[in-house]
């Protein structure tokens, strides 16, 4: 249904009910998976335990219903009740201008219904926001995630749950006063008190629902900027400007949750409840009231809204309006239709706004008749009744239901065609932004790999397009025993898919974090490996410019490997003054934006050797500016005094000449062979390591992946059938597919 940064939420049954036969009658439940490695990682543990006691102890119609929870060695489970959708997604499909007031005010009175009830019961829960509210089919809200949330009023609590949370984590709970202290939350629905460090309280939750009231209205958030500092400044000192759209009583409710001073909000909830905001809402029949719903507009002139599929809420929807008609058609896409067909669900809807808004449902049926009219319309025939649908991928849209229902008879010359069909997906390796890692075994001759799946909606989003062929185009022209290289690129409507190396030992980054520091017999190692991947990607005239741990990763055996070219480029004077890579890893030259070589990549790795020597980077900073600022300022050099006990000064000598702010001071500079000469690498056996018969020092145990199990999401049957709906954005892939065995690229 879903995933986060340490955990998966799945819809299960019960395995007694459906061994039992009563499938069919048996409750359906989410579990949400949460991977106890990444949380200790990442020192996260607090939150699933807060979360279970929290959800044990409030109990109300708004709140998400906890079953059980149990765990394993690798996991902890918690299972809940279903409610699949989610309340920003609702929020997204109909978008302020479908949101009446009516409907506004209903939603406002059951968020504020729900805190009411949390802070009688003496909890503050931090994170109030859309995505932290699900939306039941019957379109009432539940609260979820109180991971973050905390203590503010010890007398309303039970002393049991009070000292087992102090007996977690002692600095849960302030001893002295009825409020918290601590910085969390989402960006966008932090309070000047949270941002400040200052207590929290009760009316910390109110401003985020004012917020929310705020986007609810208009759209969007008040309080916006790319960059985090001034972000806060604004949250902290400007007063929010209210459109004449957000009717007055709205306003004036919104002001009193959005006093700066804490202490100054109003929290009273008898006040509120009675405010002329509220005059049409019965807060005592609030969760059996049937709740309002959005109103379709339909304008003069064809409007087309696109819905790209989303993990939780599964929506994927267009609708057009006709201009001269004024028919709004409402359809689903090709993947919905063919899941339909297979699960024989009927849910088509077909609306006529001069039908007193009416719809139509078309029973979705194996003997179900699809006709072609010209290349934009298509038309479905049930019970002898037709529907016409408009697309102008009609044609594809037609031959893509004929190609699922006829699945079975093309099997045979599936393995002929690039396809994630002919590979068995084994496990989740990891999770990156465009995607997932997915390790795999190809049916035709039973070998590993990992393939690098890749959303093109998120790709397009994040326009990242120029650097995800650009990754795929070196690779294509590279291939060495330190780099993860690539065996096949292919996509299909939906994803991009990129067949690697299957490398199982994790990234530098997860052993750093694991070891903190390492020997400077394992360093010595690790830099020799970078410096064989360098050395042959510069004698192809290639500069990573992303060198971090991040990318590195280690075999089974212990050996690096580079990877990620995402950015890479081939040096050319025209392209040689671009400021990318990662913030701490990057060289002065590339941060303010002048010439750069190959040095770059030698600064980058004197970065990590300092990093796994030391436990931290020669220049640290929470943004781009600051490490500018710190670089500028002054240089960096390891000292005697600064080495672990049994370190060389050759080593410290090593990292200082990479480190240095100037390229022409830097070693390489003259020579690249200079970093592999340099005396700290004197009697190191270069050979065996290139012929990998060296004993590498450090050998990584078995890795802990994310999560191994696959759900509907990463099965290929699902993976074919989501069209891309601005074309001329899907043409932009045409040059990615790579087939060695064919001996073509297209």
């Amino acid at each position: 249904m879903g995933d986060g940064a340490f955990s998966k939420v799945y819809s299960c049954q019960k395995k007694e009910d459906v061994q039992n036969g009563n499938s069919n009658q048996s409750p359906i439940y989410a579990i949400k998976i949460i991977d106890k490695n990444f949380m200790n990682l990442n020192k996260k543990q607090h939150h699933a335990y807060i979360e279970k006691e929290m959800l044990q102890y409030l109990k109300y119609d708004g709140i998400i219903k906890l079953h059980q929870t149990f765990q394993d060695k690798n996991s902890l489970y918690f299972l809940v009740e279903l409610v699949q959708d989610c309340f920003s997604e609702f929020l997204k499909l109909y978008g302020n201008q479908k949101l009446t007031n009516q409907i506004i005010q209903f939603y406002t009175a059951e968020i504020l219904s729900i805190l009411e009830y949390v802070h009688s019961k003496g909890i503050v829960h931090r994170d109030i926001k859309p995505e932290n509210l699900l939306i039941t089919p019957e379109k009432h809200l539940k609260l979820i995630d109180f991971g973050t949330a905390v203590i503010y009023d010890q007398q309303k609590v039970p002393q049991k749950i009070v000292q087992s949370i102090e007996n977690y984590r002692k600095d849960f709970v302030d001893k002295e006063r009825k409020r918290k202290y601590s910085f969390v939350g989402t960006n966008a629905y932090l309070t000047p008190e949270m941002i400040s460090d200052k207590p929290v309280g009760p009316g910390t939750d109110l401003w985020a629902l004012a917020i929310i009231m705020y986007k609810m209205y208009t759209g969007t958030i008040p309080f916006k900027s790319n960059n985090q500092e001034e972000l806060y400044q604004k949250i902290v000192e400007d007063q929010i400007q209210f459109p004449s759209s957000i009717p007055l009583l709205a306003q004036d409710l919104m002001k009193l949750f959005l006093e700066k001073d804490l202490n100054n909000r109003l929290v009273d909830y008898t006040k509120i409840k009675s405010h002329p905001y509220f005059a049409e809402i019965n807060f005592n029949n609030l969760w059996q009231m049937v709740p309002p719903q959005p109103l379709q507009i339909y304008p003069e002139q064809i409007q087309q809204k696109t819905f790209i599929q989303d993990p939780i809420s599964k929506i994927i929807y267009q609708e057009i309006v006709e201009k001269k008609s004024g028919i709004l058609i409402s359809y689903f896409t090709p993947r919905q239709l063919v899941l339909q067909i297979i699960n024989d669900i009927p849910s088509i809807h077909y609306t006529n706004p001069k039908k007193n808004n009416k719809k139509t449902v078309i029973h979705i049926t194996q003997g179900l008749k699809y006709e072609l009219i010209k290349q934009d319309k298509f038309v479905i025939i049930d019970d002898k009744q037709k529907y016409i649908f408009k697309s102008q991928n009609a044609k594809k849209w037609i031959e893509l239901i004929f190609e699922t229902l006829n699945h079975d008879k093309k099997e045979e010359s599936q393995e002929s065609m690039q396809s994630i069909r002919n590979y068995e997906i084994l496990e989740i390796l990891g999770k990156g932004g465009f995607g997932k890692v997915l390790k795999v075994r190809r049916k035709k001759n039973n070998q590993l790999y990992a393939i690098k799946k890749m959303s093109k909606a998120k790709i397009i989003a994040l326009k990242c397009i120029t650097a995800v062929l650009n990754e795929k185009n070196l690779l294509l022209q590279l291939r060495h025993p330190f780099i993860v290289n690539m065996h096949s690129a292919f996509q299909d409507r939906e994803n991009l898919y990129l067949v690697l190396d299957l490398v199982t030992g994790g990234d530098l980054r997860f052993h750093i974090c694991k070891n903190k520091r390492f020997s400077e017999q394992e360093v010595k190692f690790f830099a020799a490996c970078i410096i064989i991947s360098l050395e042959y990607l510069h004698q192809q005239g290639i500069i990573h410019r992303d060198l971090k741990p991040e990318n590195l990763v280690l075999d089974n055996k212990g050996y690096l490997r580079l990877t990620d070219l995402g950015i890479a480029r081939i040096w050319r004077p025209e392209n040689s003054s671009d400021g990318s890579g990662t913030p701490g890893y990057m060289a002065p030259e590339v941060l303010c934006r002048q010439n750069h070589g190959i040095t770059i990549d030698f600064f980058a790795l004197g970065v990590i050797v300092h990093e796994c020597m030391l436990g931290k980077r020669p220049y640290v900073g929470k943004t781009k500016q600051e490490i500018r600022d710190q670089i500028l300022s002054h240089q960096v050099q390891i000292k005697r005094m600064d080495l672990p006990v049994a370190w060389s000064l050759d080593a410290a000598d090593f990292v200082n000449q990479l480190i240095q702010r100037k390229p022409n001071y830097r070693l390489g500079y003259n020579n690249p062979s200079d970093v592999k000469n340099h005396k700290w690498f004197t009697n190191f056996d270069w050979n065996s390591l290139i012929k990998k018969t060296y004993n590498p020092p450090y050998k990584p145990k078995p890795f802990l992946k994310c999560n191994n199990s696959i759900d509907s999401n990463d099965t290929p049957n699902d993976d074919n059938f989501v069209i891309l709906r601005n074309l001329t954005l899907n043409e932009q892939f045409n040059e990615y597919c790579y087939n060695p065995e064919a001996g073509m690229i297209k």
